[in-house]
């Protein structure tokens, strides 16, 4: 993953996951030279990286299900579909950024960047990249066509679109048991008025009941 950045390493800053958090990791890290900084964010704190947590949604979930993959036999094909997917988000699709938050009178108002950029634009106007990496950078994105992308992607998790899908079918769990709300432990069945009589009990009480 690294050979594959256009930039330099300086720093990892990462959730308390014990998938970034362990000794393998933090002893290649440290011992490396030059040595990269490592940070985390706070405990219970999962809005840190909320900037990072929402591409779960949009660059993950989107494209693979909700659903779990633990067959190792799948792990050259997502790396696969992750290079066709990483190549369709960070070379064509433009993101705004929030630079900042105003409060006016009760009310939060946000301003964004002028103009929504790509990640590959904002690397080449803003990056630190050497002449040789933005040559090369510059290279990689003339040779890709978005739709191509987007067709090759798309179908591969999708096992009704093509022949020959990347990925299998997936058995869908059955959907969760929704809870019952408090109070409704008891459900009321009424007849028809025009099926019903009025039968008199008492001298104040009236009873409904089916004909």
């Amino acid at each position: 993953m690294e050979k594959g950045l256009p930039f330099p390493l300086l720093g990892v800053d990462s959730d308390n996951g014990p998938e970034f958090l362990n000794w393998h990791l933090l002893t290649l890290w440290r011992d490396r030279i030059p040595a990269i900084e490592i940070t985390r964010s706070r405990p219970y704190h999962k809005n840190d990286n909320a900037h990072i947590e929402q591409k779960n949604r949009t660059h993950v979930r989107e494209l693979l299900g909700e659903e779990r993959l633990d067959d190792p036999d799948l792990a050259p094909l997502l790396v696969e579909l992750h290079t066709l997917w990483s190549d369709f988000h960070n070379f064509f699709l433009p993101t705004l950024k929030l630079l900042k938050k105003e409060r006016h009178h009760g009310r939060i108002k946000k301003i964004y960047e002028p103009e929504a950029r790509t990640p590959c634009r904002r690397l080449l106007e803003d990056g630190p990249l050497s002449g040789s990496a933005r040559i090369a950078l510059i290279d990689r994105r003339s040779q890709l066509n978005p739709f191509t992308l987007k067709s090759r992607a798309e179908p591969s998790c999708k096992p009704s679109g093509v022949s020959r899908p990347i990925l299998p079918a997936i058995k869908q769990r059955p959907p969760p048991r929704r809870p019952r709300k408090r109070g409704a432990a008891f459900a009321l069945s009424y007849a028809p008025l025009e099926q019903c009589r009025t039968l008199r009990c008492g001298p104040n009480s009236t009873r409904l009941t089916v004909s």
